[in-house]
């Protein structure tokens, strides 16, 4: 059995997913909670369009806890995620009820430098376009500069 993911970023956004999927994956049986990491934050990752996250006491990471993916899938979202990022497990908490449920997340494997604090809603208004024409590649989202 495979866990489920936490998504603190650009994966949070449904044309995102799309995107990396290449098709409507609102038509498939995934399953969506929102979730917090106690002890962590996001942030820019400096010179792109995509966030990292780092262990920052007495702050908290919001994001989702995604369930439904396959062995198939992780290895799309792997193959995404690219060579700065690896799958590690961590306990999550799902926020409906403060319920601690382990889960894997996307972590950076070498040292990037951290840019402003990561805001999701902001994002999508002003850096989801941008992260699409310049980060956004399916064999490994573009590396800083």
């Amino acid at each position: 059995m495979t866990l489920p993911l936490f998504i603190y970023g650009t994966l949070r956004h449904a044309a995102v997913r799309d995107a990396v999927f290449q098709r409507q994956t609102a038509l498939d049986d995934f399953v969506f909670q929102p979730a917090y990491l106690s002890d962590h934050a996001v942030y820019h990752v400096d010179g792109t369009a995509y966030p990292m996250i780092v262990a920052e006491q007495k702050t908290a990471a919001i994001g989702l806890c995604w369930h439904g993916l396959t062995d198939d899938d992780f290895a799309v979202l792997d193959r995404f995620e690219g060579k700065n990022y690896r799958r590690v497990p961590i306990d999550i908490f799902l926020s409906e009820r403060d319920q601690m449920v382990r889960a894997e997340i996307y972590q950076p494997m070498t040292r990037l430098n951290r840019g402003e604090i990561w805001d999701f809603d902001i994002w999508s208004e002003t850096g989801l376009d941008k992260f699409l024409t310049h980060d956004f590649n399916l064999a490994g989202v573009r590396a800083p500069a």
